[in-house]
């Protein structure tokens, strides 16, 4: 295309754009906007997100979710017996804070030794690996999505 073809295009869609009446909203957006707000803001405070949620219940739920995750910590210590035998023998003086470093030790030796087990497979094994835990993953946030929609009761298709 030559310039001034390209200007004079330019200029006739920008003088046909201006011509047209200004857009109004639809009689309906400001009542269904309104209905939304007064929907969002009678929710029950465990449907709204978590800033919405009191403070009682969020400082509740971080200190169960923090002891939950002790105790989860603390069993996976206890589980291996032979583990902690192994390393109370070697370290007899671990109490309190040493018993806890010695398992936060032994779980990352753990974590070491499967590490470099799985990295020690072969390649089409380790391939196979990945994309079943990237079935697993996809099928998790779809059962997710899938429960979310059904408590919501929304429909799937919009």
């Amino acid at each position: 295309m030559n310039e001034s073809y390209e200007k004079q295009l330019e200029a006739w869609a920008e003088t046909a754009l201006k011509q047209l009446p200004p857009r109004t909203a639809p009689a309906t957006l400001i009542p269904g906007v309104m209905r939304a707000i007064v929907e969002r803001e009678t929710r029950p405070w465990w449907r709204k997100s978590w800033m919405g949620w009191p403070t009682w219940f969020k400082t509740l739920f971080v200190v169960l979710s923090a002891a939950v995750g002790l105790t989860m910590v603390r069993l996976c210590t206890v589980i291996s017996a032979e583990a902690v035998q192994t390393v109370t023998s070697t370290r007899p003086y671990i109490l309190g804070q040493k018993f806890v470093l010695a398992c936060f030790e032994m779980i990352v030796s753990s974590a070491a030794y499967l590490w470099n087990s799985i990295l020690s497979l072969p390649t089409p094994y380790l391939v196979g690996l990945g994309l079943i835990v990237a079935l697993a993953y996809a099928g998790c946030v779809g059962a997710g999505l899938a429960i979310h929609r059904l408590v919501r009761s929304e429909p799937f298709s919009q």
